[in-house]
C-alpha cells in the first residue's frame, strides 16, 4: 500500500510539474455565424517545453461544441514539425473524433477518422490542419512569395496555394482593423472559396476567416487578441515588434 501511495505521489508531482511548464503565448477570441447560428471560438497557443508547442481551438454554438488541438515542434528558423492532432465534435447529439499521429523517424503518419485508419507517407515540410495556417502567418510576415502548403487532413494529403491580394480596412461590430492583408486560396473548385484577412499590425494574426461553398457564406471575425511575453527563443519573437 505504501509503495502504491509513493508511486501515486511521484506521478502526481510529475504531472503537476509538466502542467506548470505550460505557458500561454497567444490568445485570440472570434465570433461569427455558421448557417445562421452564432459561434464563439477561442484559439490559444501554448509553449510546452523547449521547442514543443500546442495550438488549440474551442468553438461553441447553440448546436454544440468543437475542440481541436495540434502539438508540434517549432524551430528558430520558422520550420514546423507536427507531432499529433486531435479533433472532437458534439453537434446536435452527433459525436465525431479524428486524429493524426506523426512518426518522423519512419516517415509515416496514421490518420484515424471514425473507424477508418489510413497510413500516409511523410515528406519534409508536411504540416497539420492547424499548423499550416501558422506557417502561412510566418511566411506572410517574412514576405515570402511561395505560399504553398501540404498538410494532412481527413486521411489525405491536401495541397493549398494562397495569394495576397491587397491591404484594406475591415470593421466588425465595435472593432476596426486598419491594415488587414487580404489573402485568398487560389487552387479551389469553382463552387468553393476561402478568404483570410491577417492583421499586419498585430503579428499577422488571422483577423477574419471566410468560407463560401455553393453560395453559402460562413465567416468568423476576431474580437480580441493578446501576446504574452517573453517570446525569446521562438520565431514569435519577430512578431512582438509589430504590436
Amino acid at each position: 500500500m505504501c509503495i502504491r501511495l509513493a508511486f501515486f505521489c511521484l506521478v502526481f508531482l510529475f504531472t503537476t510539474s509538466v502542467v506548470a511548464k505550460e505557458r500561454l503565448i497567444e490568445k485570440s477570441v472570434y465570433d461569427g455565424s455558421y448557417r445562421g447560428v452564432n459561434i464563439t471560438m477561442i484559439r490559444e497557443l501554448y509553449h510546452l517545453s523547449d521547442k514543443h508547442f500546442r495550438l488549440q481551438a474551442k468553438a461553441k454554438s447553440f448546436w454544440g461544441t468543437i475542440n481541436e488541438e495540434e502539438e508540434f515542434y517549432w524551430f528558430e528558423n520558422g520550420e514546423i514539425q507536427p507531432v499529433n492532432y486531435q479533433y472532437s465534435q458534439s453537434v446536435l447529439g452527433v459525436k465525431r473524433i479524428r486524429s493524426i499521429a506523426y512518426n518522423w523517424q519512419e516517415s509515416k503518419a496514421l490518420s484515424i477518422d471514425k473507424k477508418k485508419q489510413v497510413s500516409l507517407s511523410l515528406e519534409p515540410g508536411i504540416l497539420g490542419p492547424m499548423t499550416y495556417q501558422l506557417k502561412l502567418r510566418l511566411d506572410l510576415a517574412a514576405k515570402k512569395e511561395n505560399l504553398q502548403y501540404k498538410f494532412i487532413n481527413r486521411g489525405a494529403i491536401k495541397d493549398y496555394i494562397f495569394s495576397p491580394v491587397h491591404t484594406l480596412k475591415i470593421e466588425h461590430k465595435n472593432s476596426t482593423i486598419e491594415n488587414a492583408l487580404y489573402v485568398k486560396r487560389t487552387n479551389e473548385r469553382s463552387d468553393k472559396q476561402t478568404n483570410l484577412w491577417f492583421d499586419v499590425d498585430k503579428h499577422f494574426v488571422i483577423a477574419s476567416l471566410e468560407h463560401i461553398k455553393k453560395g453559402k457564406r460562413h465567416r468568423l471575425f476576431i474580437s480580441s487578441t493578446e501576446l504574452y511575453p517573453p517570446l525569446s527563443g521562438t520565431p514569435y519573437a519577430d512578431f512582438s515588434q509589430a504590436q
